[in-house]
């Protein structure tokens, strides 16, 4: 009935006019919102996952290039003497 119901736009509580379809009706709402909200939250928080992972990498490859020039910096002062 509830299905019908939906097609013709109305809830079961429209039909029925039962205070437990209403209360019954408006938990499933509250529950598709919480459930919509709970997967928006996880996506955003493995986007910024990702932001943070990529980041990390530009900086530890930053890192790396540094310390590799600054070595060949000091071998080539020290080959010098």
């Amino acid at each position: 009935m509830k299905t019908q119901a939906a097609e013709f736009g109305k809830s079961l509580y429209d039909i029925t006019k039962s205070v437990g379809d209403l209360v019954k009706g408006a938990a499933e709402k509250v529950s598709n919102i919480a459930g919509q909200a709970a997967d928006s939250t996880v996506s955003a928080t493995k986007k910024a996952a990702d932001a943070a992972t990529q980041a990390a990498g530009s900086v530890s490859d930053a890192a790396s290039e540094m310390a590799k020039s600054i070595g060949e910096k000091i071998k080539g002062s020290s080959s010098g003497d």
